[in-house]
């Protein structure tokens, strides 16, 4: 930068320009005496489809300064050199701001900065790039030609991808028409990962409500400019989520009734019993029902299930999903360790057990539900005294693996000769264990579980690898 001398106060103005780093971008920005500003974003693959590198890099053409003391505005003036800005000012407290354009009279950088003159200065502004701003439009695809929705409710996340803020703009931050959402937001330049949520109504139902999402963009803001976007959000068909139905009453955590008194079981797992029959009241089926009489409840006693038969009661055998068919009813129970897996081939959506799965480990790796007594849970054995006084209880089988057998539809573990056993159904063993179960012969095994009482042998259908430990 050059400086002028002169008797007269002298002012001699340098202006940079920055910005964040992260662990993928490379940033190199200031005012040169050049006047031009350069910002190279390097954007590197994070998943995304493609690696671009993006760059601010233009001449300033033009910079006007303000200079204000208090809010009196005492000196604008514009430069068409922006690598020699000189001006003359009395010594005392002043703010100065400064505006750089572009060709096309653009602005693309400002500053301000609160110094105090004593003499000859040279005084530094930082600047930054001027906002973008983008116009998003989000539009319901329908995957039915009988069907067509509108959206009626969206949530849009953007984070910029070099600072890691995150904006979010809420269902009243977008405009609603012709069946479309819309939004406009003045962002930092850069690149933004924009995704959004919505809901769409079913113009032919109106209770008939889904969730879905757009597909994540990459999206390039430049400083004041308008970027216009568009996104396509697929709705999901009722094949996937299911049809609504409105319930009258749960039973316990896996069974209910609708309004037309049709009885259904939900499938992929099994809660405790809040009742004594077949099997006992089980710990944790209180905890169960509420869950699912809750989950009920925030769809104003609208769920939609997916329906796959009927059992030898005469019941519905259904997977269930929230009103709008974004949470996955067996996969939110399983992470909260109220509901076990109980999978049977006839039925099954390989997508759904596996979220079922996933759930149920989660619920072991965080000690939720019945996973919370691990640590505490009592060990019963042989020697146990009132043992049936453990009935229905998570507990700990512990005994000398005495037998492994299979008989086409279970393995059955024998424990000291009888007195206990543990089975463990085809079903689950395909999906949830690794290992051969004849290992266990010969060895001293604790089993956890809700334990059972059946002809007089106490009992543990276990579900998973990770619920037996070795204990010689």
């Amino acid at each position: 930068m050059k400086r002028l001398l002169s008797s007269a106060l002298i002012l001699t103005l340098i202006f940079t320009l920055f910005s964040c780093n992260s662990s993928y971008t490379v940033l190199q920005n200031r005012i040169v005496d050049s006047g031009i500003v350069t910002v190279n974003v390097k954007l590197s693959d994070q998943g995304y489809t493609v690696t671009n590198t993006f760059s601010f890099h233009q001449p300033i053409v033009k910079v006007i300064l303000n200079i204000y003391s208090g809010t009196e505005r005492i000196l604008s003036k514009e430069f068409e050199d922006p690598s020699t800005i000189n001006v003359q000012i009395p010594k005392g407290q002043y703010d100065f701001e400064v505006f750089g354009y572009i060709t096309n009279n653009r602005l693309y950088i400002t500053g301000r900065k609160n110094i105090n003159i004593t003499s000859n200065t040279q005084v530094v502004i930082d600047t930054e790039l001027v906002p973008g701003t983008i116009d998003f439009l989000i539009v319901p695809i329908a995957q039915s030609q009988n069907e067509n929705f509108e959206i009626v409710q969206a949530t849009t996340t953007l984070i910029n991808q070099l600072s890691k803020q995150v904006v979010v703009l809420s269902k009243f931050e977008h405009s609603y028409h012709s069946g479309r959402a819309n939004f406009q937001k003045s962002l930092k330049p850069g690149l933004w990962c924009v995704k959004s949520e919505v809901l769409a109504k079913n113009l032919a139902d109106s209770n008939d409500i889904r969730y879905s999402q757009t597909n994540q963009q990459i999206l390039y803001i430049e400083p004041s400019q308008t970027l216009k976007a568009k996104a396509s959000v697929t709705v999901p068909r009722t094949e996937e989520i299911g049809i609504l139905k409105l319930i009258s009453s749960v039973h316990d955590g896996d069974t209910f009734k609708d309004i037309n008194n049709n009885d259904y079981r939900i499938i992929g797992i099994d809660t405790p019993e809040v009742q004594a029959g077949t099997k006992p009241v089980g710990e944790y089926s209180q905890e169960a029902k509420l869950f699912l009489e809750n989950f009920v409840a925030k769809g104003q006693s609208y769920i939609r299930v997916l329906i796959k038969g009927t059992d030898t009661y005469g019941r519905a055998l259904a997977y269930v999903f929230d009103r709008y068919g974004k949470q996955f009813y067996e996969e939110e129970i399983s992470k909260l360790g109220y509901a076990r897996p109980l999978f049977y081939s006839d039925n099954e959506v390989q997508a759904l057990t596996s979220k079922i799965i996933d759930g149920y480990r989660y619920a072991y790796q965080q000690r939720n539900g019945i996973f919370s007594k691990w640590p505490t849970a009592s060990v019963i054995t042989k020697e146990t005294t009132s043992k049936d006084n453990y009935v229905g209880k998570i507990v700990w089988l512990k005994g000398l693996v005495t037998s492994v057998t299979f008989d086409s539809t279970k393995y059955t573990i024998t424990l000291d000769d009888g007195w206990g056993k543990i089975e463990i159904r085809k079903e689950e063993f395909s999906r949830l264990f690794q290992n051969s179960l004849n290992s266990l012969n010969n060895r001293t095994v604790k089993f956890y579980g809700e334990l059972w009482k059946e002809s007089g042998i106490f009992k543990i259908l276990l579900r998973a690898e990770f619920e037996y430990v070795f204990e010689d």
